[in-house]
């Protein structure tokens, strides 16, 4: 299985650099639209964690950046020492070179220097000397400006990082606040694009109420008439039609019986 997955990586890295060689870009074009495609498949709720996580390792960093200033500080007060000391040792040096080229000039042989004595004929080895001196404290003060340099430059990027660490975390709470009201205002849109399920269950509601309320009056009007009792019809007599005849006719003429 390793052994195929080597062959076919190689083929797809033989023919995507085949393809390139024709068309210059192929290869950088096609991991940029890889990359695109997988970054739109990350949620910015994982992105933000991982800038997060990004923040947080920014503290370390600066703790193994402070371990290195750390070390440059020293090493720039070991040079500042070594300036000193060359520095002294130079004066010491040029003084006792004014004292043996003064004691040559007046023709004096030898000259005593802190309880010691010179001959004057010392006076090209003792230049030498200064010389020496002179080339090994320029350089190092050289060295020493530019470490100092270095260091302050490494606290000032220090306090840069710091200051732009909390600036990050200001952005990273603001960013996911934004992304909450983004959650509720997407929330909120599927319920105004998607109503229907609400529109069916305020309707079964309407209607759940309507059957109640039939029911209720239902059963206000089955204990008002549940006591009454409807009333027989009467069969209606014949003299009261004739009655009712007469009155309609006019009440003074006579129905004569026999005529049909």
């Amino acid at each position: 299985m390793v052994k195929k997955l080597i062959f076919w990586s190689l083929m797809v890295g033989g023919v995507l650099f085949a393809v390139n060689s024709i068309r210059p870009g192929v290869i950088s074009t096609t991991f940029k639209r890889v990359h695109a495609k997988l970054e739109r498949k990350i949620s910015p709720q994982f992105e933000l964690e991982r800038i997060r996580d990004q923040i947080a390792q920014l503290t370390p960093d600066m703790y193994r950046n402070i371990s290195r200033v750390a070390q440059e500080m020293v090493e720039v007060e070991k040079l500042q020492g070594k300036v000193e000391d060359l520095q002294t040792r130079l004066s010491t040096a040029k003084n006792d070179l004014a004292l043996l080229t003064e004691a040559f000039e007046k023709g004096t042989t030898r000259v005593n220097i802190n309880g010691r004595e010179f001959s004057v004929t010392n006076i090209k080895d003792k230049l030498r000397t200064c010389r020496n001196l002179e080339g090994e404290l320029t350089r190092t003060k050289q060295i020493f400006e530019a470490k100092k340099a270095g260091v302050e430059s490494a606290r000032q990027q220090l306090v840069e990082m710091k200051r732009q660490k909390e600036e990050l975390e200001v952005l990273a709470a603001q960013y996911e606040a934004d992304l909450k009201t983004l959650a509720l205002e997407q929330t909120r849109n599927k319920l105004q694009l998607d109503d229907s399920r609400l529109a069916e269950i305020k309707q079964s509601i309407e209607n759940l109420r309507e059957r109640i309320e039939v029911e209720r009056k239902t059963a206000e009007l089955g204990e008002q008439f549940k006591n009454d009792t409807i009333a027989e019809k009467k069969p209606v007599s014949t003299k009261d039609v004739v009655d009712e005849a007469r009155d309609f006719l006019g009440g003074d003429r006579k129905i004569d019986a026999t005529k049909k």
